[in-house]
């Protein structure tokens, strides 16, 4: 299996650009990988055949990512505060107030995890699973103590239980532990219009991001010089790209068309 290729770098307009590639050696298209319960060892809740991604909605429209509840579903941690490396949990309560657990499959998967760190010095994709009773279980990597916000993406029935909306909910939450040097992940954000290397992999971002307007920004990934040809899908795409404000932490999912010579936009 195929490490993915985690890299931040830059945006304009005060914003950490976060890119998520999974790269690959071959020439020939990759097939896509639809997760199933193989992911979720141990957790006793069967996932289904998961098919691509369906076009959905989104519950807020234009929104931030910064709120705990929308449309009467809400993102609710077991406790703000967390040792370091140690599991988060959490669930969401539906309208009714009870815990949700049924979902509509989204990007492969039923709930996407990210944290980053409140300064934009760290950030990761993370794996949660679900138990029966819908409560999910995120093994966090051992961060650095300090202050953090967990952001989750579902797809599930809205109030009227209609068509399934996209929702994108965050909490706030502090890793205890003294303090100690930085992870991997913590490190100063490349300047915009330079690559960010991981694993010889360098990821570069080009075009300029204008406040309140609608732009292509293109990401090229290459290694040792040379554009990467061949990604493999990963959550239904070929690249996974998040911005972050500085600031209020505010997040925007950019939306990626496929490319080739290692290029997407």
């Amino acid at each position: 299996m195929h490490e993915p290729v985690r890299v931040r770098t830059g945006v304009l307009v005060g914003a950490v650009l976060t890119v998520v590639a999974l790269a690959t050696a071959c020439t020939a298209p990759a097939a896509q990988d639809h997760h199933s319960s193989d992911d979720m060892p141990g957790m006793g809740v069967p996932m289904p055949s998961l098919s691509p991604t369906p076009t959905l909605a989104a519950a807020a429209p234009g929104g931030t990512g910064l709120a705990g509840a929308v449309g009467g579903y809400t993102f609710v941690p077991a406790a703000g505060t967390v040792p370091a490396g140690a599991p988060f949990s959490f669930q969401v309560t539906g309208p009714d107030g009870h815990v949700v657990t049924r979902y509509q499959p989204y990007l492969s998967k039923l709930l996407l995890c990210y944290v980053i760190r409140a300064d934009l010095t760290g950030f990761r994709y993370v794996d949660a699973a679900m138990r029966q009773d819908g409560v999910w279980i995120a093994q966090l990597p051992p961060l650095t103590s300090g202050s953090y916000r967990m952001y989750v993406t579902f797809a599930t029935p809205d109030a009227t239980q209609g068509t399934p909306l996209v929702y994108d909910l965050s909490q706030p939450f502090t890793v205890s532990g003294p303090a100690g040097a930085s992870t991997p992940d913590s490190a100063p954000a490349a300047s915009a219009g330079s690559p960010a290397t991981v694993d010889g992999y360098a990821v570069t971002l080009g075009g300029s991001a204008v406040p309140g307007q609608q732009v292509p920004l293109t990401v090229t990934v290459t290694k040792a010089g040379v554009p990467v040809e061949s990604l493999d899908r990963y959550l239904d795409g070929y690249a996974q790209v998040s911005a972050f404000r500085e600031g209020d932490m505010a997040r925007a999912s950019i939306h990626t068309i496929g490319g080739s010579a290692g290029a997407a936009s």
